[in-house]
């Protein structure tokens, strides 16, 4: 048998009566999920699996560590562009996976680790790499990106004309496959959002990318807590992204910290901005660079503060008029 249904109660879903089916090496996980029914678990046991997977009902796909520790089931796609799993219903959770593929040299979301086209759908506890994009969000929302490592793709994780998604904990870094164009040996983007609006993007890890996060023509996102480092460019507006938030972050040792081309509207404080070797800050538009009481820390904006936080003087934003104008003294720590 490919895989055991046991039609135990289980807690996990709404539905009354599902079913969990476990999937060994060497048999279909589509099987599994072509006889699972709405609301059923598929577990998947450690081990490699050559597939590309279809989900079209509203289940659990589980991965089951191996005795080794940290040992996931792996999804080894196949095919020119193929996709690992494609996602075409809502209220879907996938969890727990290593997917990988050969990199192809063109991006589209048929190269994509996971390609999610629906919503209300849960990706968590996996691993990514070797695809042209990790994730991909395609006019797709209310999902959850949580806790995954993405690596070595073009992109890592991006949303097209999706909103109300929430992207925490991921790590991603290194996308710089050497069939992109390059700059300084990296090229890929860490998280990158076209046309998409009131996004989450929080605690997250981007480092080692050619671009850490880039926004374009995307409005109205909070972008908290995240981790920027060593990336060519480590966050990027442009084309009319306004009205975004970019609070509590740490932008350091990248190429350019955080650059906004024709965007006005947005918010940025209470971040550090270090060691970016070419330039920390730069804003053509017209945006605020504190909240009305605090601003930003800048390591190379040596000052003396008025209150022992507060610079007594603005710090001049390159690139416009722009200020902030209440630029801190000391690291920003507190989250």
């Amino acid at each position: 048998m490919p895989f055991s249904p046991n039609r135990q109660q289980s807690s996990m879903t709404a539905y009354s009566h599902p079913a969990s089916y476990a999937v060994r090496p060497q048999y279909s996980v589509q099987a599994a999920i072509d006889a699972a029914s709405p609301g059923d678990m598929v577990e998947v046991l450690a081990g490699v699996y050559d597939e590309n997977i279809v989900i079209n009902k509203p289940i659990i796909l589980r991965g089951i560590f191996g005795s080794s520790a940290g040992t996931k089931p792996v999804l080894n796609a196949g095919g020119q562009n193929g996709i690992g799993i494609t996602i075409d219903a809502d209220g879907v959770v996938v969890d727990g996976f290593s997917i990988t593929k050969r990199c192809q040299p063109d991006f589209n979301p048929e190269g994509a680790g996971i390609w999610v086209r629906s919503n209300d759908i849960t990706i968590s506890n996996s691993s990514i790499s070797n695809f042209n994009t990790g994730i991909s969000l395609h006019r797709s929302g209310n999902n959850a990106v949580i806790n995954n490592d993405i690596c070595e793709c073009g992109y890592g994780i991006t949303l097209d004309r999706s909103d109300n998604n929430t992207i925490v904990g991921n790590i991603i870094h290194d996308n710089m496959p050497v069939s992109f164009p390059t700059v300084e040996g990296k090229a890929g983007t860490g998280l990158y959002l076209r046309s998409s609006k009131n996004n989450l993007i929080k605690d997250n890890t981007i480092s080692g990318n050619g671009e850490g996060i880039v926004l374009i023509i995307s409005g109205n996102n909070l972008l908290k807590g995240n981790m920027v480092t060593n990336n060519i460019q480590g966050i990027k507006l442009e084309n009319f992204s306004t009205d975004n938030i970019i609070v509590d972050g740490d932008i350091y040792f990248n190429g350019f910290g955080l650059r906004i081309f024709g965007s006005n509207g947005n918010t940025i404080f209470h971040n550090n901005f270090g060691n970016n070797y070419q330039i920390d800050v730069y804003d053509d538009g017209n945006n605020l660079w504190d909240n009305g009481a605090i601003g930003n820390f800048y390591s190379e904006f040596a000052c003396q503060a008025r209150d022992g936080r507060i610079c007594g003087y603005a710090r001049r934003i390159a690139g416009g008029a722009n200020a902030d104008r209440y630029p801190l003294a000391h690291e920003a720590v507190s989250r």
